[in-house]
């Protein structure tokens, strides 16, 4: 593995926290949460589009951290509008819960992994 593919945390771990700042209180504000991980990237889906708080949160302050075990990182928040990444961002997390090949050409799961909002957090 090279520097440059170095995990700063094991993306295997079952669960992350996101933490947001509130965009009325400004608050720090933490939620647990399903993740992926791949090229530098912490990847979520939102099974309630746009209009789940932590999404309102970081569409107004879009510098957010993440909390693997003990490990924090910090990035910027942004939900993916670009096709492809969008896909990708599909498979890496449905398979990691879902226990498929996120490169292989198994279908998506569910209504979840397929309709969610897809969320890419570029790490700092």
């Amino acid at each position: 593995m090279t520097a440059s593919e170095q995990r700063p945390f094991d993306p295997k771990t079952p669960l992350g926290y996101l933490e947001t700042i509130g965009r009325v209180s400004g608050q720090p504000r933490q939620t647990e949460i399903w993740f992926g991980y791949e090229n530098g990237m912490i990847y979520i889906l939102s099974g309630d589009g746009l209009n789940k708080d932590w999404i309102r949160n970081f569409r107004k302050t879009p510098d957010v951290r993440f909390r693997v075990g003990d490990v924090w990182v910090e990035g910027t928040a942004r939900w993916v509008e670009d096709n492809v990444l969008d896909a990708r961002v599909r498979r890496v997390v449905a398979a990691k819960y879902h226990h498929f090949d996120p490169d292989g050409d198994a279908p998506l799961p569910n209504e979840w992994s397929r309709t969610a909002t897809a969320v890419v957090i570029n790490l700092a």
